[in-house]
This record gives C-alpha cells, structure tokens and sequence, in this order.
C-alpha cells in the first residue's frame, strides 16, 4: 500500500477492525457492546441485501425495504453471534447464509413459493441494481449478494478515495482515472490530457497513482468486517480476483 495514501498505509499487525471488535465483545461476554457494533457493520453493508431481496426474491422496491430492515432486526433481536465462527467462514458467507434462512422462512409464513428471477418488475431499481439485472436472471442467491456486496464496496471505495483527492486539491486526477478506467480503456493518453489540461507523463503516473489508492481503500472497507489478515487477503482475491 502507498504510504502516502491515508486510507491504507503501512501496517505491521493487523489492526482490530469492526468484526474483530464484534467477536471479542462477545467473547468477553459484552452482548450489548458487541450489538451495537454489529448493528453498525450491517447498516454498513446493507445494500447487498437490498439488493438480493429486489434481484432474485423479487421484492417490490418498498417490501425490499422494509425486508431489509426485518432482517436486520431479527438479527439483532436474537443471539445472531453465537453460533459464528470465523474459522468456518467469512462474515460475507454468515450474511448470505442469515439472509438465505430468512427469506425462506418469511415465504412459508406469508404462504408463497419462491419465485424464480424475472426482473420485470425492477421498474424503480437504482442505477446499480440496472447494473446486475442481466447476471441476477441466471444466478443463485448467493451469487447475486456477491455481485451486489461487490459493487457496494466499490462504490464505497470510489466515493472515499475520489473525497480524499478532492481535500487534497488533486480531484484531476480522480477525474482522469475515471475517464480512463471506468469509461473508456484508450492508452492513448493524448486526449485525456488535452481534456485535463495535463501532461501525457502525469495522465501515465495518475493513473496507477489512483489504482492503488482505490485498491487500499477497498483492503481497508474489508478489514471492517475481516476476524484475521489471512481472512482478509482471503477476501480481497475472491471478490477482486484481478
């Protein structure tokens, strides 16, 4: 990680992050200090969720809603931790697993079978639900919540990284990056000068300059919720495989 980039930065023990916080509560036997933590991680990460529930259980835009607020509840209602172990998977996996059981369970009390993914009725939908509709017609559950846990810790990191360019007087650069990687792959770095008032050399060192800012932001946004360092990297390389 870049020294200079204040999300990442140099780290010789891996530092205790949200869910690490989370599980020592609850192992020191503090249920409410480890709630209020766990209620901040999912409001965190809630648009996955929204997200499943519209894509595949095919919930209205407002029923997703307050599915989505259901869920958190009942999570928090009962004793979600104490059956949690890191050692058997990801906190990522916990979730998919909480949501699956749910959804399941609130279809048999409300009498309906599970309805297969035809997205016509996505005529509401946020621009990043638009985004997975042509993957969620074939997907599973699991890989849905994937797709859309995947996109909210981009945009998270986008957003972060763009804010701290821009308190840096350096919002160019952001912009360059995301004339370059996120509209178009020309390496003919000319017109994005020309369009930026720079130099065809700054374009060149922007561009991995801004790479690896986004790429410590998104290592720090999966520290929030990592129990270890091997679980982190573990999650770093599935999700962003390149």
């Amino acid at each position: 990680m870049p020294a200079e980039t204040s999300m990442g930065g140099p780290r010789a023990d891996f530092p205790t992050t949200l869910w690490s916080t989370i599980l020592a509560a609850r192992d020191a036997g503090q249920p409410d200090l480890a709630r209020t933590h766990l209620d901040r991680l999912f409001r965190a990460y809630w648009k996955p969720i929204y997200a499943c529930l519209r894509l595949f259980w095919q919930a209205p835009p407002e029923d997703a809603k307050d599915s989505t607020q259901d869920f958190f509840a009942s999570l928090l209602a009962r004793d979600a931790l104490a059956s949690v172990d890191p050692s058997k998977g990801t906190f990522r996996s916990f979730l998919k697993a909480c949501l699956r059981n749910f959804m399941l369970d609130q279809r048999r009390h409300d009498g309906a079978a599970k309805r297969s993914a035809d997205l016509r009725s996505l005529d509401a939908a946020p621009a990043e639900l638009e985004r997975l509709t042509s993957d969620a017609r074939r997907d599973t559950p699991d890989a849905t919540f994937d797709r859309a846990w995947t996109l909210c810790l981009l945009q998270r990191a986008f957003d972060a990284v763009a804010a701290e360019l821009d308190s840096q007087g350096r919002r160019r650069e952001w912009d360059v990056f995301t004339a370059h990687d996120l509209e178009s792959s020309d390496d003919d770095y000319a017109p994005l000068a020309a369009r930026f008032a720079m130099t065809e050399r700054e374009v060149k060192t922007a561009l991995p300059n801004v790479r690896r800012r986004v790429r410590a932001a998104l290592k720090t946004l999966i520290d929030e919720y990592a129990a270890s360092s091997g679980d982190a990297d573990h999650e770093l390389r599935e999700l962003f495989p390149s």
